[in-house]
C-alpha cells in the first residue's frame, strides 16, 4: 500500500520490513534536505518506533506539510539508524 505525499514530502510504501521511502516529492522538504533517500526504512518518528504500526498512522505521525519532525531511517538491513 502506498501513501502519497506524507507531510515532509515523501511517499511511503508499507512492506514486510516496514515503512520504506518509495519516492521523494520534487522540491519537497525531504528532497531539498537531501538526507532521506528512496529505499530508506523509516524506523521512528519523533523518537517513537513505528515497527508494526498501521500505514494509516503515517500521515498522523509524519505530519501535515509544514510540520517539523525527526525521522529515524536505516539505509541497509542491520545498519545504523540515522536521525534526520
Amino acid at each position: 500500500m502506498g501513501l502519497n505525499n506524507v507531510g515532509v514530502g515523501i511517499k511511503v510504501e508499507v512492506t514486510r520490513a516496514g515503512w520504506v521511502v518509495s519516492d521523494l516529492v520534487r522540491k519537497g522538504p525531504a528532497a531539498l534536505n537531501g538526507k532521506i533517500h528512496v529505499g530508506d526504512l523509516i524506523v521512528s518518528v519523533n523518537g517513537t518506533r513505528i515497527q508494526g504500526a498501521s500505514s494509516a498512522l503515517a500521515p498522523m505521525m509524519i505530519g501535515l506539510p509544514g510540520t517539523e519532525v525527526e525521522i529515524g531511517v536505516r539505509r541497509k538491513p542491520g545498519g545504523e539508524v540515522m536521525r534526520v
